[in-house]
């Protein structure tokens, strides 16, 4: 089983919502959803039977971008975020 791990702060958000995120991950993320979380957003890797009513597919461009959706960064105060691996999912942490 594959497990989120680690933390990096200071990640840009450019103009259209797309982030790189940690080389890494880059594969992994290509079969995960993103689900909102108190503000924040999370990545799950299992695509299964997760208790949320709200999941969007990651979606990953051929530089290994992945674009948040929209209706996830709407609000969002800035376009720096943070990752942070917390095992069984990765977690998006918007900073002001």
């Amino acid at each position: 089983m594959f497990y989120f791990y680690g933390e990096w702060k200071n990640r840009g958000v450019d103009d259209k919502g797309r982030i790189y995120p940690p080389s890494v991950f880059r594969e992994e993320l290509k079969e995960c959803i993103f689900t909102p979380n108190n503000g924040n957003i999370r990545i799950y890797r299992e695509k299964g039977k997760l208790p949320f009513s709200k999941v969007y597919p990651v979606k990953a461009d051929k530089e290994g971008r992945i674009l948040i959706p929209l209706q996830l960064r709407e609000g969002w105060p800035g376009k720096v975020i943070q990752l942070i691996g917390e095992g069984e999912y990765l977690e998006l942490r918007r900073m002001t």
